[in-house]
C-alpha cells in the first residue's frame, strides 16, 4: 500500500503506536501526512534494506515499511509524534517482531501437524512464496476452529503451557473443564487443521 492509498483508506488499529486509538480518515492531520511523506521520501529505502537484515526478506521488507507508515499515518495523536524517523522505524520493528514470531509458531505448529502418523509428510517449500502461502494456510485452519478449541490450541502451541494450567487458564474465564476435555480439544483441533489444510492446498496450491 502507498501512502496515497493509506490517505485514501479507512483508518485501521494501530497497535505499534503509543497512542491506543486510530485517527479516521477525514481526521487525519495535513501537516502529520506531509511530515509522514516526508518522512517516507528520506528513509523508506533505507529502512527497507535495514528490514532485509533482520527478516531476510525483500519482499517480507518491503511489507512492512509499508505498513508501518500506513500504520502511523493513522495514528490518533500525531502531535506527540516528534521524531518522525524514530518513531517510523520503531513501528517497523514492532511489526517486524510479531511477523517474525508468529511465523515461527506456524512453523513449529506446521511441523507437529505434518509429522503426525495421519498426516504424511509436507514437501519441502520449494520458495518462500511457497512457505508463506502454507504458514497462510495455517493460519486459516486455525482461525476456523471454535472459539473454546482455538483458545486451548493458543494456549498449547503459542504460549506452550502445560495442560494443568490450561484448566486454570479456562477456570478463569468461567469455563471448568478437566484435563481430559482440553486434550480432547487440542487433538480435535489437531485434526481439523490437518482436514482444512488439506481442502485448502487443494483449492490453492
Amino acid at each position: 500500500m502507498t501512502l496515497v492509498q493509506a490517505t485514501e483508506a479507512s483508518a485501521a488499529p494501530v497497535s505499534d503506536s503509543d497512542c491506543s486509538k486510530p485517527a479516521t480518515t477525514s481526521s487525519i492531520d495535513e501537516n502529520h501526512v506531509r511530515r509522514v511523506q516526508e518522512c517516507y521520501q528520506d528513509c523508506h529505502t533505507r529502512l527497507v534494506h535495514w528490514l532485509v537484515r533482520q527478516t531476510g526478506s525483500r519482499a517480507a521488507a518491503r511489507d512492512i515499511a509499508d505498513q508501518a507508515f500506513s500504520n502511523v499515518l493513522q495514528i490518533a495523536n500525531p502531535a506527540a509524534v516528534e521524531d518522525m524517523r524514530q518513531y517510523v522505524f520503531r513501528a517497523a520493528h514492532n511489526l517486524a517482531a510479531r511477523r517474525s514470531e508468529t511465523t515461527a509458531i506456524h512453523r513449529r505448529l506446521h511441523k507437529i501437524i505434518s509429522h503426525e502418523p495421519q498426516y504424511g509428510p509436507v514437501a519441502p517449500p520449494e520458495s518462500e512464496c511457497l512457505e508463506q502461502q502454507r504458514l497462510q494456510l495455517l493460519q486459516q485452519a486455525v482461525e476456523s476452529l471454535s472459539p473454546r478449541m482455538r483458545l486451548a490450541f493458543r494456549l498449547r502451541f503459542w504460549e506452550e503451557v502445560s495442560y494443568n494450567e490450561m484448566v486454570e487458564r479456562f477456570a478463569q474465564r468461567g469455563v471448568h473443564v478437566n484435563v481430559r476435555t482440553i486434550k480432547r480439544w487440542v487433538a480435535d483441533g489437531l485434526e481439523r487443521c490437518r482436514a482444512q489444510i488439506e481442502r485448502l492446498e487443494g483449492g490453492t496450491l
